[in-house]
């Protein structure tokens, strides 16, 4: 750990803070993609994937995702990054990549038919 790891300068925390805003709206974008609010059926040059391919595809998106957090927490890969970046930006640049990947994972991830839960009572009431 290093002994301070709070950003000083101005662009720096710039940087920080944009993170920051990144991981809301990658946030915000998986709660819209839970409510339903996200039709990937609509966007351009995408088509529903069959009910296998669609499995794949998310299996893949969150096998890639997961990977990411655990190289990124190794020493090797924490090493390799700081010989890129300043001290002040090794946690920002992770803030970043990590959101970024989490909207790539729900701009990308494939719904499969059919009811996977349902809830009933009175927390499920709209």
């Amino acid at each position: 750990m290093h002994p301070n790891p709070l950003p000083r300068s101005l662009a720096a925390r710039a940087v920080a803070w944009s993170g920051a805003g990144m991981a809301v709206l990658s946030i915000a974008g998986f709660a819209a993609l839970l409510a339903g609010g996200l039709d990937h059926g609509a966007r351009a040059g995408t088509g529903r994937a069959t009910p296998l391919g669609a499995v794949a595809i998310d299996v893949a998106l969150f096998s890639s995702f997961a990977l990411h957090h655990s190289l990124f927490a190794r020493g090797p890969v924490r090493r390799l990054v700081s010989k890129w970046l300043s001290v002040e930006l090794e946690r920002p640049a992770y803030v970043w990549l990590s959101s970024l990947w989490f909207l790539l994972v729900v701009v990308a991830w494939q719904p499969l038919p059919g009811t996977v839960w349902q809830l009933s009572g009175a927390g499920a009431q709209e």
